[in-house]
C-alpha cells in the first residue's frame, strides 16, 4: 500500500488517498492508521501537498473514523455487551464500572484509546454503546487527535529518508506499549482484588 501511495504525484488524489485510508483503517481495514499519517509527512517534505491541507484532511479523516466507531457502539446501544467478540475484551461485570470512569474521566480514557492501538475500537464501542453523549466524545476526541496527528505528521516530514526504519521503530514502540499496558491492568487488577479483600474482611469483623 505504502509503495503505491508513495508513486502518486497529483495533489487532489493524494489528499483523496489519506482521507479514505483513514476512514477505511477505522472501519475495520487492516490500515494502521499512523502509516497514512507518516506517508502525509512524507509527501509535505517532498513538496507534493501542502502541509495545513495535509493536517486538515487528516484530522478531520481521523476525527470523523473515530465517530464512525462511536456511532456503531451508540446505534448497537447495550445489545453490544452481549456480543461475544465483545464479551472477552469486556466482561460484562465491568461494563458498570466502565461506564462511570467514563463519565468522570472521559478525556483521560479517550485520550489513552487514541494513542494505544488496541484499546481505540474496544473504548470507543463502550463509549457510544453506554450512551455517552456525541459532544461529549467528540470533544474529547478532537483534543487528542489535535496532538496524535501532528505528531505522526512530523515524524513522517522529519524521517522521510528513513521511513522502513521509522515504521519498524513504531511497531516496536506498539509492542512495548501494548506490554507496558497489559503490565498495568494486571497491577491494577491486583491492587482492586487486595482492596475488595481488605473491605471485605473489616465489614466481617464489624459488630452485627
Amino acid at each position: 500500500m505504502d509503495e503505491w501511495l508513495l508513486q502518486l504525484h497529483n495533489p487532489g488524489v493524494i489528499y483523496l488517498a489519506l482521507f479514505f485510508l483513514l476512514i477505511a483503517g477505522a472501519i475495520g481495514f487492516p490500515i494502521p492508521e499512523d502509516i497514512p499519517l507518516i506517508l502525509g509527512g512524507i509527501f509535505v517534505h517532498r513538496g507534493s501537498i501542502r502541509l495545513e491541507w495535509a493536517f486538515l484532511v487528516c484530522y478531520t479523516a481521523v476525527v470523523l473514523g473515530d465517530l464512525v466507531i462511536f456511532s456503531i457502539g451508540q446505534r448497537l446501544g447495550p445489545s453490544l455487551f452481549e456480543k461475544e467478540w465483545f464479551k472477552k475484551r469486556v466482561p460484562p461485570r465491568k461494563v458498570k464500572r466502565i461506564r462511570v470512569k467514563l463519565e468522570r474521566r472521559s478525556l483521560l480514557m479517550i485520550f489513552l484509546a487514541r494513542h494505544l492501538f488496541y484499546l481505540r475500537t474496544a473504548t470507543f464501542l463502550t463509549c457510544g454503546a453506554v450512551g455517552m453523549k456525541m459532544r461529549r466524545f467528540l470533544w474529547a476526541d478532537c483534543i487528542a487527535a489535535i496532538i496524535s496527528v501532528p505528531l505522526m505528521l512530523g515524524l513522517g516530514y522529519l524521517c522521510s529518508e528513513h521511513y522502513d526504519a521509522l515504521v519498524a521503530f513504531i511497531h516496536s514502540a506498539k509492542n512495548w506499549s501494548l506490554l507496558i499496558g497489559l503490565i498495568a491492568l494486571v497491577g491494577f487488577g491486583i491492587y482492586f482484588y487486595r482492596k475488595r479483600v481488605i473491605e471485605r474482611a473489616e465489614k466481617a469483623d464489624l459488630p452485627q
